[in-house]
């Protein structure tokens, strides 16, 4: 077998199994900040002074283990980028995102230490879950650039550049969906409103101070996630009356119609729970997943356009 193309399935494996990982450890940061376990270890990198947190306190515990995890994460994604570095034949860009993944580990363990030492502001909480959502996207990148096989040069793919855009836009939604969601959460705007789809009665509450900043932190969010379910509705649509030119495409789009109709689902009985820690950890897996589908949608109809590019150009000269 070619030996470029073991190492490019060598790295699909790696980038994939960090990538799931990263997923799961990202869900394992939400229940520290669900359950207030963000100084369960008020130290970095230690906890209480020690290599091991105490063994009767159960957020120094819950607080650590994320910490452990993390470092195991930060192995696989250090082996994932090496591997592409290593991959011969690769683009640009496909090999930058390997160095975007080294710096950006280095940026994620930054703002988790500063995360602890400044008490857990809530902008470089939001910061550090953005930070390392940007990280899950980059390996997303990488496993679906590894396991693309191109369209024939010459096939007509219309409405490509339509799509391009749409799915840039569902992308940027998404990710803003995430950090306006983080930012909820450690701002304790989580459990501003307990009714659902309104807040309390009315879409923006007013009492006699006015209307407070966790209503609208909260309702902002709410909106936001609005607007990813229409991006993603309208994509999905649009790729299956295109399926027949892009079928991986639009079978990625079902998946993330349904995703995202789920986690609207989970997010609403997150709110009228008042942020249970087992609903808020599936809302944020599940946040993690639609990011990702999404994502991948955007780099295979980009992957496209740019193929398409490249072949117009070489027929016009």
């Amino acid at each position: 077998m070619n030996r470029r193309l073991v190492l490019r399935r060598h790295t699909r494996g790696v980038a994939t199994f960090a990538l799931v990982f990263a997923t799961l450890l990202a869900t394992q940061g939400a229940i520290v900040r669900a359950t207030g376990s963000g100084l369960g270890c008020p130290d970095w990198p230690l906890c209480h002074g020690s290599i091991t947190p105490p063994p009767d306190d159960i957020k120094a515990i819950i607080e650590y283990t994320h910490r452990v995890l993390a470092g195991i994460g930060g192995l696989l994604i250090l082996t994932a980028a090496v591997l592409v570095l290593r991959s011969r034949g690769g683009s640009w860009l496909f090999r930058g995102s390997a160095i975007a993944l080294i710096i950006l580990l280095g940026v994620q363990v930054l703002l988790g230490a500063a995360a602890v030492l400044t008490e857990l502001p809530a902008w470089v909480v939001t910061a550090h879950l953005v930070s390392a959502t940007t990280l899950i996207g980059l390996l997303t990148f990488i496993v679906v650039q590894c396991s693309m096989q191109l369209p024939e040069p010459l096939k007509a793919r219309p409405h490509v550049m339509g799509l391009s855009r749409l799915s840039g836009a569902a992308v940027i939604a998404a990710l803003l969906a995430i950090g306006v969601g983080g930012y909820t959460s450690s701002s304790h705007a989580g459990r501003a409103c307990s009714g659902w789809p309104l807040c309390g009665n009315a879409m923006w509450p007013i009492d006699s101070q006015g209307i407070g900043i966790g209503p609208i932190v909260h309702m902002t969010h709410r909106m936001v996630a609005l607007v990813v379910l229409v991006l993603l509705a309208m994509l999905a649509w649009r790729l299956r009356k295109l399926r027949d030119s892009y079928p991986f495409a639009a079978r990625l789009g079902i998946i993330a119609s349904h995703l995202v109709v789920l986690e609207v689902l989970v997010g609403a009985a997150n709110a009228m729970s008042l942020t249970n820690e087992i609903i808020t950890a599936i809302h944020s897996f599940l946040a993690q997943w639609v990011w990702i589908v999404t994502l991948a949608i955007a780099v295979v109809v980009w992957s496209m356009h740019r193929e398409n590019v490249g072949s117009r150009a070489d027929v016009d000269s």
